[in-house]
């Protein structure tokens, strides 16, 4: 891993990267003396796939933006399994967790692969929150809709295979589109099957004609016949997805 230190402009951060950040809801309702004096206490970090950022359980003092790759945040069950909760893109906060009382990381945060990301102390952000409504609301906002988002997909446990695969395929959709540049193997975790079970699903649903599957990603054909199979699974899923993407 590479460190650069923003220290007035002098190193680090180009205007480009400036720009990306100040593009993001949250960070562009921040007013500009604190934003100058949160880059001079960021970092930006460059990281090769498989490398840990963050644990589980450790004090909650940073927070991170994904500038370019892909971080995956997972949780550890008390018989050592690992669940993959999440997949975090580009232009996407994870780790910007506020409450009262020795607040903690909520899950393990690794690349997935090789991946620039920005890393801002929770402290100057919780002051800055703490003087700015524009900032508390996008927080609020940004915080409600992935609680909303959490909630119902935690009833995915209770679903059949095929519900879980093919909502988690929406998912991924609009992260990345119609083209999903992941495995099955990762589908797999998210769905919480084996990887034997989700090549099998898969298989049905591009017999079906709903997929192309190719080694390194899955191409979606038919958005809508998924979204007719994953029914009220997720009842308002399509509204909370259009609501970030409005933020």
């Amino acid at each position: 891993m590479t460190t650069a230190k923003h220290r007035g402009g002098k190193t680090g951060l180009s205007e480009t990267i400036q720009l990306t950040l100040r593009r993001h809801p949250v960070f562009s309702r921040i007013r500009q003396f604190s934003w100058d004096n949160l880059l001079k206490q960021s970092q930006l970090q460059t990281l090769k796939a498989g490398q840990t950022i963050c644990r589980e359980g450790e004090p909650a003092r940073t927070a991170w933006m994904v500038l370019d790759g892909e971080v995956k945040l997972v949780r550890h069950t008390t018989r050592g399994q690992v669940l993959l909760v999440d997949i975090t893109l580009s232009g996407e906060i994870f780790g910007a967790v506020f409450y009262r009382e020795n607040p903690v990381q909520p899950a393990t945060a690794i690349t997935l692969k090789a991946s620039r990301i920005m890393a801002f102390p929770l402290a100057v952000l919780l002051e800055e929150m703490s003087a700015n409504s524009a900032v508390q609301r996008a927080l609020l906002e940004d915080t409600c809709l992935k609680l909303c988002q959490s909630m119902a997909l935690r009833s995915l446990a209770l679903e059949d295979l095929t519900v879980r695969i093919v909502t988690w395929l929406l998912r991924l959709h609009q992260k990345f589109g119609l083209v999903i540049p992941e495995t099955r193997a990762t589908l797999a975790e998210l769905a919480g099957s084996t990887i034997e079970s989700a090549i099998r699903v898969t298989r049905e649903l591009q017999d079906k004609g709903l997929l192309r599957l190719d080694r390194s990603r899955i191409e979606i054909i038919s958005i809508e016949k998924l979204r007719e199979m994953a029914g009220t699974a997720i009842p308002h899923y399509h509204r909370i997805e259009n609501a970030k993407r409005s933020l």
